[in-house]
């Protein structure tokens, strides 16, 4: 089944809208971030809105518009560098001298809103992707030194040749901080990642941290790092915090980590780590299991339904155990249309009991959750909370978190599952291979098992080559997106056009698909594949492989 909105998501041009505007004190900008496919030679057009809010002082206020590069911070947030610092430009990627502003400058009168157009023209030549930012600033009164402002990035992605994906962890390692007046000592450990490539990928990285204790290797940590962008020529320092001190010994870290949903080449390394001098033990996570591992309540509105969770405490250590809900992180910070991911969480409506216990090793401990559906207002299929276990030990080091989701029914509204591919792209990965990511979006009010595919098919409906595309396992929610990634060997493929066709399943008979034209070219004995434009491949029928 292919949705109308998997139609409209596959448009050219597309401005990503984020549920909540950037206030800069007395104005606003919309979109937060603009990004766009498009074809070499292309002209494309684009408008940002200032809004004047008022603020303490109502009048009329002078907006300025300048294009910059953008860059990242090592820990991955977006940074603008001005046309004045150009040698800290990646210009292999900049397509800052591409931007047109036809005018630079706005005045907007209190409680009103104009459009400032944006001009681009794709080079001939280009390919890969490319970045800048817009910076937007309120120009400062007369007297006054300080001026608001911040930075719209934009991100192209041009279409036809593809470009190679290189993206891999550069050093693993990890390093003790001493007590500093805000921040208690603790032990950081660090996932470097660099991509040495043209795509514009998504990672997410996890490290197993190991002890050696005698003649064995225990899991001290596993850690979780949380899903970031990375641009092409980047390399990205990712800390994360165990909130612990460890003391000096011989560790390994193993890394891991996901490019665009695929698991690449792991990284693991033996360090002889300086930890705190005071500390003599090793604090373990605590192997603490939930049964069962989801929670699925079907309530209906104005009910409330109770249900037990049983821990228990693996590890032969004592822990405190503190519980609280939130929302998933599937819904926090997404929307749709009107619908923001917020309206779809339960976590205010649960309760747990007891909220803090202590838990010997080896003991079990009951948990009861309580969930209290609205009479009123509670209109949609399912909702959805998190229940957060937060373990520690007795002197306050933490001993690890575990997560549970509880999907909260309601049996007053049909629920409707629905799916898009929203885009899906090609990148070279070997000698013969050729990465494929798909971007896929839970467009429906309920949430599935995602199986993603992708097959090289012929003009007559062959398939040549398949591959069961990689990405984040489980529960998927609405609202969610996901990135999934498989390999294709060209090796023995024919020259000639061929249809790349992904599909999603998301039930038991629902799919949809997106099918993308590519053509395939020998030369030398090297392989090149081409994305090609659909009125390019129709055109093509005579080269049509099968």
């Amino acid at each position: 089944m292919q949705s109308a909105f998997a139609g409209a998501l596959a448009f050219c041009l597309f401005l990503v809208f984020l549920p909540v505007t950037a206030p800069c004190q007395s104005f606003m900008v919309r979109p937060m971030e603009v990004a766009f496919q498009a074809k070499p030679g292309q002209r494309v057009n684009f408008a940002l809105e200032l809004k004047n809010t008022g603020g303490t002082n109502p009048a009329p206020k002078t907006f300025e518009i300048m294009a910059y590069d953008l860059a990242q911070t090592p820990s991955g947030g977006w940074t603008g560098v001005a046309p004045s610092l150009d040698g800290g430009r990646n210009a292999a990627v900049s397509c800052r001298e591409w931007i047109n502003l036809p005018r630079a400058s706005f005045t907007v009168e209190p409680m009103r809103m104009r459009q400032a157009r944006v001009e681009m023209t794709i080079p001939a030549n280009a390919k890969g992707s490319y970045f800048a930012s817009l910076y937007v600033k309120e120009r400062a009164p007369e007297g006054v030194n300080i001026a608001m402002a911040f930075q719209v990035p934009i991100m192209v992605e041009i279409q036809g040749r593809t470009v190679r994906q290189r993206v891999e962890i550069d050093d693993v390692d990890m390093r003790f901080r001493e007590a500093e007046p805000q921040s208690p000592a603790t032990t950081l450990v660090r996932l470097d990642v660099a991509n040495n490539g043209r795509t514009f990928s998504t990672v997410e990285g996890r490290m197993r941290l190991r002890a050696q204790v005698q003649d064995k290797w225990l899991t001290v940590a596993d850690v979780d790092y949380k899903e970031k962008r990375i641009l092409p020529g980047v390399k990205l320092n990712l800390l994360s915090d165990l909130e612990r001190r460890l003391p000096s010994g011989t560790y390994k870290l193993e890394g891991t980590l996901y490019v665009d949903g695929r698991r690449v080449k792991p990284l693991e390394k033996t360090i002889s780590f300086t930890g705190d001098p005071t500390v003599e033990k090793i604090a373990l996570d605590s192997a603490l299991y939930l049964e069962p591992p989801e929670l699925f309540v079907e309530s209906t509105p104005g009910a409330m339904r109770t249900a037990v969770l049983r821990l228990r405490n693996a590890s032969p250590d004592t822990i405190t155990v503190e519980t609280y809900s939130t929302i998933p992180k599937d819904l926090a910070g997404v929307s749709m249309g009107e619908l923001m991911g917020h309206d779809l969480s339960c976590a205010d409506w649960i309760r747990i009991y007891p909220e803090k216990f202590r838990i010997r090793g080896g003991a079990t401990q009951n948990v009861r959750v309580v969930t209290n559906l609205p009479r009123t207002g509670a209109d949609h299929s399912t909702y959805y909370g998190d229940l957060v276990f937060e373990s520690a030990y007795p002197d306050g080091q933490s001993a690890g978190t575990t997560r549970t989701l509880v999907c909260l029914g309601n049996s007053a509204k049909d629920a409707q599952l629905d799916a898009a591919i929203s885009e899906t792209s090609l990148a070279a990965g070997g000698e013969s291979g050729y990465v494929v990511t798909s971007r896929c979006v839970n467009i429906g009010g309920k949430h599935f098992t995602p199986r993603v595919r992708a097959d090289l098919v012929t003009g007559i409906g062959e398939v040549v080559q398949s591959v069961d595309m990689e990405g984040e396992s489980g529960l998927m929610l609405p609202l969610a997106t996901r990135r999934f990634s498989g390999t294709l060997d060209f090796a023995e493929v024919e020259e000639g056009t061929y249809e790349l066709r992904t599909t999603l399943v998301y039930g038991e008979d629902e799919n949809t698909a997106m099918t993308t034209p590519v053509h395939v070219t020998r030369e030398g004995g090297a392989v090149t594949v081409s994305v090609l434009e659909r009125a390019a491949a129709d055109e093509g029928d005579g080269d049509r492989a099968g």
